[in-house]
């Protein structure tokens, strides 16, 4: 406080508040031992009330029935009161009153520098969505844990604490650029800058709430056997707020899938080639191994037909990933059209020359082969998975520049009337 008012001449940080960050590593300790002794001590615990009716809060009007009662005795009866109301309750309110005084709290913080009035109020309803997610996470959760997994307290609550650390950051409706700045200056802005706000949201949505949310309800669902109506709503919400943040990295995600695949059939020490029992001679890409209790290494590399194939297969590796990094900037960054048929014609070329290796390479090999029955495996199989990923996404690539208003969400709602 003394910063802002002193320093900062009473103007916040742009993007992260000190004040509400401080809040939070004081409050959560405390929050950590009370729920932790409450699971402890769940068992203990006598007859209590809960104030989930309109009766049950009754409880807390004096009786005007009762005459010659002193201040005192309205102070007793209402301890005895208080006392009778369920831990669960006091635990519940305790979140509620966080999460508000944090929505409050940011409320009446001075303004960060360069944030206007609209931007705050964007930032505060963003806050009152987030905690209502985050309370429903840890009211349902919590009253799913059982007397016999512990366990499962300890990951909602580290769910639950690196969930709360997305308050003190202002990056979800903060931009660098005003809109009345021009747009010569607007276009001078680097793209990580430019495209901040999104890829923030990117990012809370996936890794801050939505994706640790789901994987907490999965394994709820799946290890602890825990299944219920409501749990699985939010679970499907979860999943659905994840998939449409995810539906643009989709493509570029089954290319870097093509990539693992390539690496694995390049770098693998075996798996290409084998004989029927796998007990005397087997192959990789690089050398073939022969023997019974002592395996003996030849290198394929004095072959020229192998020596093309392990050119043509690193080379369509590194057009891969040239054609990967390509993607994440043509569609997860900002929306590039022009790019996407170049996409595409640079994974034709890697198709073309894996096929090509991986054609070359059994037709070749039998030739070394005098006896016995052979197999192509493994290795060999995810060299042909990486080459089916990239026939797929260039025909993905090639086909997209054709929906331009689908991607940029411009295209219009069609409607279809039938005649009476």
């Amino acid at each position: 406080m003394i910063i802002t008012l002193k320093r900062r001449r009473g103007e916040d940080y742009k993007w992260f508040s000190p004040a509400i960050f401080l809040f939070l590593i004081s409050i959560i300790p405390s929050i950590w031992i009370l729920e932790l002794d409450h699971q402890q001590n769940k068992v203990e615990e006598p007859k209590c009330n809960k104030l989930d009716s309109l009766e049950n809060l009754k409880m807390f009007t004096p009786n005007t029935t009762q005459g010659n009662m002193t201040y005192q005795d309205y102070l007793r009866i209402f301890n005895q009161t208080i006392s009778t109301v369920c831990a669960n309750t006091w635990m519940l309110a305790l979140h509620q009153i966080v999460l508000i005084l944090l929505i409050v709290g940011k409320w009446l913080l001075p303004l960060g520098g360069g944030i206007t009035r609209d931007q705050l109020s964007q930032l505060l309803l963003i806050f009152v969505g987030t905690a209502a997610d985050i309370l429903e996470f840890t009211s349902e959760t919590m009253s799913d844990v059982k007397e016999t997994i512990n366990q499962l307290v300890y990951i909602i609550l580290a769910v639950w604490t690196w969930s709360m650390l997305q308050f003190p950051f202002h990056l979800a409706v903060v931009d660098s650029k005003s809109d009345s700045e021009d747009v010569e200056a607007a276009q001078k802005v680097s793209l990580l800058t430019k495209h901040r706000t999104d890829m923030w949201s990117i990012v809370e949505a996936l890794f801050i709430q939505d994706g640790p949310f789901l994987i907490v309800r999965l394994t709820v669902m799946t290890y602890f056997k825990v299944f219920h109506q409501m749990l699985c709503f939010f679970a499907i919400k979860n999943f659905l707020v994840v998939i449409l943040n995810f539906y643009r990295w989709i493509v570029p995600l089954l290319l870097l899938f093509a990539i693992i695949f390539d690496i694995i059939a390049i770098a693998a020490t075996s798996g290409w080639v084998e004989d029927e029992d796998a007990k005397s001679d087997y192959a990789n890409m690089w050398t073939r191994y022969r023997g019974r209790k002592e395996w003996i290494g030849k290198s394929l590399m004095e072959y020229s037909w192998a020596q093309a194939v392990a050119a043509l297969m690193i080379i369509g590796l590194l057009i891969l990933i040239i054609a990967f990094i390509i993607s994440c900037v043509a569609l997860c960054c900002s929306l590039n059209i022009t790019l996407l048929p170049f996409i595409g014609a640079l994974l034709i070329v890697v198709v073309i020359l894996q096929i090509i290796a991986l054609i070359i390479y059994p037709v070749k090999f039998n030739e070394l082969i005098f006896e016995g029955n052979y197999y192509y495996t493994w290795a060999y199989g995810f060299g042909w998975g990486a080459t089916i990923l990239c026939i797929g996404c260039a025909i993905l690539f090639c086909c997209l520049p054709r929906y331009e208003d689908e991607l940029t969400g411009l295209a219009k709602t069609k409607y279809i009337y039938s005649s009476a």
